[in-house]
């Protein structure tokens, strides 16, 4: 099931926003989910080109325009809209997966990692997967982070997310 989605659905409908309805504030969770997947998203391209660009290359007018019109390439999409104004659970998975990329990402590409990126890298996955099953086919990605990077990295992981199979399998 969506236990995840539901009880956000939940708490989202039961907020005491004056001039609302149950069904817009039910709205706010697909549409929050949207913005949150929008902006990891840029940060995704901010990461992705500083790391790509030599430093002796980097122009602040070419670093503003790739992210924004990536940023906006991405924004104006007919299909994220059509799912972030409806109440729908596809578009909520949306930031648990490119929250996955950009850890998974700054977990390959940087020398000196923080636990804390394992925890919460294991974390989205344990939430993403909780939230939908299709999730299980980013099991390789996990899988390679995992192990290379073992020590701190697969203790962080798999804590990460044994708290959220405990909590989905409570239904807290």
């Amino acid at each position: 099931g969506y236990s995840l989605f539901v009880g956000l659905l939940h708490l989202a409908i039961n907020l005491p926003l004056p001039y609302t309805t149950p069904a817009f504030r039910a709205n706010l969770v697909s549409a929050t989910a949207a913005a949150l997947s929008l902006a990891i998203f840029t940060m995704l391209t901010r990461q992705l080109y500083l790391t790509l660009t030599p430093s002796k290359n980097r122009y602040p007018a070419v670093y503003v325009f790739a992210v924004v019109s990536t940023l906006l390439a991405v924004a104006f999409n007919q299909q994220v809209w059509l799912y972030a104004q409806i109440t729908e659970k596809y578009i909520f998975a949306a930031p648990f997966i490119m929250s996955m990329i950009y850890l998974g990402y700054q977990i390959l590409t940087k020398k000196k990692i923080h636990p804390s990126t394992f925890l919460l890298f294991g974390l989205a996955y344990g939430l993403g997967l909780g939230h939908h099953q299709s999730l299980i086919f980013l099991l390789p990605f996990f899988l390679f982070i995992a192990f290379r990077n073992i020590g701190w990295s697969l203790g962080g992981l798999l804590a990460g997310i044994s708290v959220t199979v405990l909590l989905l399998w409570l239904q807290i």
